[in-house]
């Protein structure tokens, strides 16, 4: 069964006419002053623009079902182990259709903190550069006070 917005799309296809295209509830364009030429390449812009819209509704409909699945696989598992007596801390970051979700579940400090790390957010862990430039730094030092 079609979406509502499906529905909603399809019933302002079948409801333009050749002449009037009805672009949203209330508002629409006359076109009676094109050329039949136009008028279809008008219409098949607009059945294009329906279906490119209905696609990205779709997409983020399973997207909503798809954080609101993770989600209580989530919860369930920091339920289970807190249950259990133990300590949890699930991390997790996602980009998808309806934007960037950030979750932190846990009786940890680090979840209590709601904070992602570096490598949960999906950046590069920079901790081996930081060393590197420390050792570099060092032995620049060195040489400096040794006079050489």
């Amino acid at each position: 069964m079609p979406s509502k917005s499906l529905n909603y799309m399809l019933s302002f296809s079948m409801a333009d006419s050749k002449d009037i295209v009805n672009l949203t509830e209330n508002k629409s364009v006359d076109l009676s002053h094109l050329d039949e030429e136009s008028k279809k390449e008008i219409h098949k812009l607009i059945a294009k623009q329906k279906v490119e819209l209905t696609k990205k509704g779709m997409e983020q409909s399973i997207d909503v079902d798809s954080l609101r699945a993770r989600l209580n696989t989530f919860g369930n598992q920091v339920y289970d182990v807190i249950d259990k007596g133990g300590s949890i801390t699930i991390t997790n970051a996602k980009d998808d259709s309806i934007g960037r979700t950030e979750v932190i579940m846990g009786n940890t400090d680090e979840a209590a903190k709601g904070k992602l790390s570096r490598s949960a957010k999906g950046l590069p862990d920079n901790s081996k550069w930081l060393i590197i430039g420390g050792v570099v730094v060092a032995i620049i030092a060195i040489f400096a006070l040794s006079g050489n």
